[in-house]
């Protein structure tokens, strides 16, 4: 099936046309087409084809569906939603895509004011905050202020609604990555990190099928315990806790090669804790190694896979 998904968003695509030659531009039509248009970016993304052209197409059909009436926040989450999947694409290929996640932005709010914004909305805008704050991060530029900005975002969308597990999983993120930026400035990021492991508390207390939640708190988990070897504490509960979310997260998703290379980072860091202290560290160093193994043979494309097993090893 999915070797003729392509053609068929093709013809797709070229019906919508249809239906807007004949319409004379109808905006129900506009935007019908520049959904088809994502569809095919995803299909091509998914198959290593460059989708920036397709994403750009949709972009034109949304804002042209706007010029002819189409408005609200259906319309506008679209275009948010666009631009931000094309920044996406921009950063995978090392191109600046910051001036697309500003558009996103922009796009989430279009004349809204935040009370007419739903959930989904909101926190879709707090993800292209955060992105845009990445891509300040790998530029020199002040991400904390757009992880801040997200963070804003995603407390308006779970005000909304409380059990919003892609918010509740997001802002964690956003507090994650705040954490990051205090311990590259020497500062304590303990705080922010306990606060990300508490929002994935939450959001795995409202799905536990969200695997990548339980990766996401792995990954802190190991983080706090970073922090706590840099002040003189003992990383390895820290470090098993993270084990164990890992271990979750590949039990809902076997698939992905992610939280099987997590894992194996956090038994190369149990490894190397446990050394200095006269434990034997070698089963954590071949659990590492298996897991990296395991990352590899799911994806071999996975470029840290290789790094983290060479460690390992």
């Amino acid at each position: 099936r999915g070797g003729a998904a392509h053609p068929i968003l093709v013809e797709a695509v070229a019906e919508f046309g249809e239906a807007v030659r004949l319409s004379s531009g109808d905006a129900g039509h506009h935007l019908d087409r520049a959904r088809a248009w994502r569809q095919l970016g995803r299909a091509e993304a998914m198959r290593g084809l460059d989708p920036r052209a397709s994403y750009a197409r949709a972009i034109e059909d949304v804002e042209e569906a706007a010029r002819r009436g189409a408005v609200g926040p259906q319309a506008q989450g679209l275009r948010g939603l666009l631009l931000r999947t094309l920044g996406d694409a921009q950063a995978a290929r090392g191109e600046d895509p910051r001036e697309s996640y500003r558009r996103a932005i922009q796009g989430f709010t279009g004349g809204l004011d935040g009370s007419e914004m739903d959930a989904t909305v909101l926190s879709n805008r707090g993800a292209a905050w955060a992105q845009l704050g990445e891509a300040e991060r790998e530029r020199g530029g002040d991400a904390a202020a757009c992880l801040k900005k997200a963070i804003e975002d995603y407390d308006a969308a779970i005000q909304r609604d409380p059990r919003h597990a892609v918010a509740l999983n997001n802002r964690a993120l956003a507090y994650r990555s705040l954490g990051f930026i205090e311990a590259g400035r020497g500062g304590d990021p303990r705080p922010s990190y306990k606060r990300a492991i508490e929002g994935f508390d939450a959001a795995i207390a409202r799905d536990p099928a969200y695997a990548a939640a339980w990766s996401n708190r792995g990954s802190a988990l190991g983080e706090m315990g970073d922090a706590e070897l840099t002040r003189g504490g003992d990383p390895q509960p820290w470090y098993r806790k993270g084990i164990e979310d890992h271990t979750q997260a590949i039990a809902r998703n076997t698939g992905d090669a992610v939280p099987r290379d997590n894992r194996g980072i956090l038994w190369y860091k149990l490894g190397e804790a446990q050394a200095p202290t006269g434990q034997d560290p070698r089963d954590s160093y071949r659990n590492a190694i298996a897991d990296e193994d395991e990352a590899l043979r799911i994806n071999p494309k996975h470029a840290n896979g290789w790094l983290h097993r060479g460690h390992a090893r």
